[in-house]
């Protein structure tokens, strides 16, 4: 009798823990998917017919394009509030417990976030990585935007920022592009090969548009 209460009670602890898994796995997959496809509506090569999609999912069919931003935003808000509960719940979330692709989920929230939510877990992001829960250039573009919103030279060469310029004649407003600066640029393509890039610095700025120069930061 007592081996079967015993049994019983385990067979009841596993399906409490199938279930919070299952749960654990849906709430990602919904932080995910929001993370993602509300970014594909202000990104120039997603087609139209697939903004309409995402737009309608989301209920945002009368929302007009400079307000998409503030939506995304308040989108960001809300899956931090959730993924900090998920942390504190599991840990970092990894490849070994809800497998790929959600195992990024916390990442890109955390990446998406101000440098104070960044600061805060790094420390965790960069543990997954190391246990293989994550994938190191993951972890590689979160030091390099968390060094870049310090004011420092990043070290991967993964982050691309942007600068108003106004033409001295014409008065007309544009942006430039360009990677932040790197430190040790001259071996920066080793770098990125050791933590998994395929593509040199030079040809990942080539996905943005932009021909890659060395710069310094500006004093």
């Amino acid at each position: 009798m007592k081996y079967l209460v015993f049994s019983f009670l385990l067979f009841i602890s596993c399906s409490i823990s199938k279930t919070n898994l299952n749960k654990l796995k849906s709430d990602l997959a919904e932080i995910y998917n929001s993370d993602q496809e509300l970014r594909q509506l202000i990104d120039g090569n997603t087609t139209k017919d697939k903004k309409s999609e995402i737009k309608k999912k989301y209920g945002l069919e009368n929302t007009a394009e400079k307000q998409l931003w503030n939506k995304i935003s308040k989108n960001d808000s809300l899956n931090l509030i959730k993924i900090e509960g998920i942390i504190k719940e599991y840990g970092y979330p990894g490849k070994s417990l809800v497998g790929t692709p959600l195992n990024s989920t916390v990442f890109l929230v955390v990446q998406h976030s101000e440098l104070p939510i960044i600061e805060k877990y790094f420390p965790i992001i960069k543990e997954a990585g190391k246990k293989g829960e994550l994938s190191m250039t993951s972890v590689a573009m979160m030091e390099d935007r968390m060094l870049m919103y310090q004011g420092k030279k990043q070290i991967y060469g993964t982050q691309v920022s942007g600068k108003k310029i106004i033409d001295s004649e014409t008065q007309k407003e544009s942006w430039e592009y360009f990677v932040w600066p790197i430190e040790d640029s001259e071996n920066v393509n080793k770098r990125r090969k050791q933590i998994g890039f395929e593509e040199s610095i030079e040809e990942y700025a080539n996905n943005f548009g932009i021909k890659y120069t060395k710069r310094e930061l500006e004093k």
